[in-house]
């Protein structure tokens, strides 16, 4: 046998001669090989492994893919059968805090993007990663372990030839990481509003715009920062009332110069008044108002006025005080917010004792800042007011009524509370039995219900004497007469014919309050015009009734 220095790559050739004189070579019969004997040449079987070569490995701009040489033509089995694989290469992936966190290797091609078919020196290896890289990241590829790629005579590649570490290149679009105040919020017009921006990664350039839908006079600072991932800008007040106020960036562009598309962020002021920016102005919004003003808590944050503008955009100036200003705001603001959105009493519960409104008068609750009263009636049979005495020349009563759809809503805060005139009147005006659903609450000072519930109530007295019209009119058989009676008193119902002469009496007695009807046949007269006539109290009501026989 014999021994190499290093390890032969199948192309070295040898010969044996003999050493020289000093050591002789003789065979059994003692003869000695002349010193001039020289094999034949052999080559050395090739026992070296294949290697990557250093400082060959590339990757492209894009991170598509990892080219690398080796020492010589490599395969996927040590039968040299099949070419190299991809489950037969593996990436070590270095973060870095970069986007990306791992890679494999999808699929791959000798240089000239050929699929490999076995024995190519230069590999391309193509790329998948879990994420978009950033630049931060590098990788290095090597075989899998020990016994996956080979050379053509059987020699494997080691798990410690590695190709050269790399860097990727930055694929990922700037975008916004973060805002301190979220897309969609809602803001105070009242405040100054400080709004942080932190982008994806340092940048380069960017360009922003802010406006407002319904105010030309927007105003704001920026401020200087010096990490290039942070924006900083502060939207200064007032700011208008029910306003969208809508920041733009535009252009961001990194140190790799990739632009994202446009960012918007939307923000939106609550309408004066409305401190629980439910959208609506409503009895809780009241409540807080009157909390507010009666604590004297902080008017330049809390209060209203003085506002300019047109409503409901008004934009507050607010002063240090809760005065007239501060009232007429919320009273033009609830206004408006009911003729926009119409009549929303709140869900209610029965809390505290039950209150009695069949009456149709009711104490307010002592303890009671604040209050709301609303009645759903029958408008075809009449309509119902809600009365309140004073409150005081500092108080808020606010009432509307539609007559149209049956609805009346009171609700009033009490700024300089007393205990003297504290009562609430139904006044209804109907024409026939009726009857109304009536919800009530009232807050305390700790803005929470004392009182509250849903009652229904009857409505059958008439504010008037009343004679309906018959019904059905005209007859052939018979019709009925229905009337009313506001007071104890003597009613006559007389009927007569197109000439006034009188032909029957239907009714002559004393009266209480109240809703009657009385049928009246005709059934001794003949067809043709009659007038039926109330007489009480010295007045007198006439309708005209036509019979047909």
């Amino acid at each position: 046998g014999f021994v190499t220095d290093l390890l032969p790559s199948g192309v070295e050739e040898m010969t044996i001669s003999p050493a020289g004189p000093a050591n002789p070579i003789y065979d059994p019969e003692n003869n000695q090989m002349p010193q001039n004997t020289i094999s034949a040449r052999v080559f050395l079987p090739d026992r070296l492994p294949p290697k990557i070569i250093s400082e060959t490995a590339l990757i492209a701009i894009d991170n598509s893919y990892v080219e690398f040489t080796v020492t010589e033509g490599v395969y996927g089995d040590y039968e040299v059968t099949n070419p190299v694989e991809p489950t037969d290469f593996e990436i070590i992936f270095i973060q870095n805090s970069g986007n990306a966190s791992s890679a494999i290797v999808d699929f791959i091609t000798d240089e000239n993007q050929f699929p490999v078919i076995g024995g190519e020196r230069i590999l391309r290896c193509y790329l998948s990663f879990d994420s978009t890289p950033s630049g931060h990241e590098q990788l290095y590829i090597r075989a899998i372990n020990g016994n996956s790629v080979f050379d053509i005579a059987g020699n494997s590649l080691r798990a410690d030839q590695v190709t050269d570490t790399l860097w990727l290149s930055d694929q990922l679009v700037p975008t916004v990481s973060s805002i301190s105040i979220p897309h969609g919020s809602s803001i105070s017009s009242s405040t100054d509003q400080p709004i942080n921006i932190t982008f994806s990664e340092p940048i380069k350039s960017f360009d922003y715009s802010i406006s407002a839908k319904n105010y030309n006079s927007l105003s704001w600072d920026t401020t200087e920062s010096s990490d290039a991932r942070q924006f900083q800008l502060t939207l200064k007040k007032p700011m208008a009332s029910l306003d969208t106020i809508t920041i733009t960036i535009k252009g961001l562009t990194d140190s790799s110069d990739l632009e994202a598309v446009d960012f918007s962020y939307e923000f939106y002021t609550p309408a004066l008044g409305d401190y629980d920016t439910s959208g609506i102005i409503d009895i809780e919004d009241l409540t807080r108002f009157v909390t507010f003003w009666l604590a004297d808590s902080e008017a330049i944050f809390n209060g209203l006025g003085p506002t300019t503008g047109q409503i409901p955009h008004f934009v507050p100036q607010l002063d240090h005080q809760y005065d007239l200003d501060d009232g007429m705001t919320f009273i033009r603001m609830w206004s408006w917010s009911i003729e926009k959105f119409g009549f929303e009493p709140l869900n209610v519960m029965n809390i505290g004792s039950p209150m009695d409104w069949n009456d149709f008068i009711e104490d307010i609750p002592k303890k009671a800042i604040s209050g709301q009263i609303y009645v759903k009636y029958d408008p075809l049979k009449g309509n119902v007011n809600l009365h309140h005495t004073s409150f005081g020349p500092q108080n808020l009563a606010l009432l509307k009524n539609s007559n149209e759809n049956g609805e009346i809503l009171l609700e009033f805060g009490m700024l300089e509370p007393d205990d003297i005139n504290r009562k609430i009147k139904i006044n209804a005006i109907v024409n026939a039995p009726s009857d109304a659903t009536l919800i009530y609450k009232f807050y305390d000072k700790r803005q929470k219900i004392i009182a509250s519930g849903l009652q229904k109530i009857e409505l059958l007295i008439p504010t008037d004497y009343i004679l309906n019209q018959n019904y059905p009119n005209p007859f052939n058989h018979s019709t009925t007469i229905s009337y009313g009676v506001p007071n104890k008193s003597n009613i006559t119902i007389d009927i007569f014919d197109i000439n006034g002469r009188f032909v029957e009496r239907l009714v002559s007695q004393e009266h209480d309050v109240g809703f009657y009807q009385k049928i009246w046949t005709g059934r001794n007269v003949a067809s043709g015009i009659y007038f039926i006539q109330l007489l009480s109290e010295g007045k007198t009501f006439t309708q005209k009734m036509i019979l047909l026989k």
